[in-house]
């Protein structure tokens, strides 16, 4: 009964874990000009930009503390070349043992991404992984 009971309380707990979002887009914009937009973009969502490589076409920010936690949820978004235009991967990913999803995060991203970048797809849908 004891071990019923543990078991039941862990999965309750489990299922409130906060998850991670992920996305993948297309433009026909060049990188250069699809950077500067991520970049942007990021910082309107809330996101303080702490990493930023042109270069290599790799932004990092942080969003505050969640629920106490002490720890940022984060924002890496890579972008390439592709022939036709750039490519990204987007993924937002909460700190450990707090509780929501960041699907909001990532649309809110999207918006003001497709505000700049008028031919913006998404190539896959959104995929929210649970943190780790």
């Amino acid at each position: 009964m004891r071990i019923s009971i543990l078991y039941l309380f862990i999965c309750l707990l489990c299922n409130g874990c906060a998850t991670a979002s992920q996305a993948r887009f297309s433009t026909s914009r060049p990188t250069h000009e699809v950077f500067e937009a991520a970049q942007l973009s990021a910082s309107k969502t809330g996101f303080t930009i702490s990493q930023s490589d042109e270069e290599r076409g790799f932004l990092r920010g942080n969003q505050g503390t969640a629920m106490g936690s002490g720890a940022p949820t984060f924002i890496d978004i890579q972008i390439n070349e592709f022939e036709k235009g750039s490519k990204l991967n987007v993924s937002i990913t909460p700190p450990v043992g707090t509780f929501g999803n960041t699907s909001s995060l990532l649309g809110s991203f999207e918006s003001l991404l497709s505000q700049q970048i008028k031919d913006l797809t998404q190539v896959t849908e959104d995929k929210t992984l649970k943190a780790d």
